[in-house]
């Protein structure tokens, strides 16, 4: 696909199918996020992959979107904001926003499909479900699989 055409036609999908991830997607997806621009290169992002049901429905019963429980794969983008010292335009956050964007497109050119979601429990409930240690913050999550035709 394109990139011209990958932009344009990207859509937010909230309906997924069962089919599962064939081998090698997840880590097309990843590397995506990896090659995204940076504040000063830092790459101050990580990123927690999320397959099992019980941690979806445990993000979901603590305020996070209905989204995530019915989405058969999510990934939470994570950032080390202590890197930056820049707290007026938070370019941790843009850094970590531009590598959310290019795994969407990474996800659309595959043939799935994502929502970006920041409806999320409070950042201290979520490192309790998750055990996201210190200096990483929450940032927004992206549901994503193949979808419901």
């Amino acid at each position: 696909m394109e990139l011209k055409e990958a932009i344009k036609t990207r859509r937010s999908v909230r309906i997924f199918s069962e089919k599962k991830l064939e081998d090698g997607i997840l880590e097309k997806i990843i590397s995506a996020g990896n090659s995204a621009p940076s504040h000063c290169n830092t790459q101050g992002w990580k990123f927690i992959f999320i397959d099992d049901e019980k941690i979806k429905n445990e993000i979901f019963e603590n305020g996070g979107s209905h989204v995530i429980k019915n989405a058969p794969y999510g990934i939470l983008t994570l950032y080390n904001a202590a890197f930056s010292d820049n707290m007026e335009y938070k370019d941790w956050m843009q850094s970590a926003a531009a590598a959310q964007q290019n795994m969407f497109l990474t996800i659309h050119d595959l043939g799935l499909g994502g929502c970006w979601i920041c409806h999320l429990p409070k950042k201290k409930t979520l490192g309790k479900i998750l055990n996201i240690q210190k200096p990483y913050s929450p940032v927004a999550y992206i549901a994503f699989g193949y979808p419901k035709t």
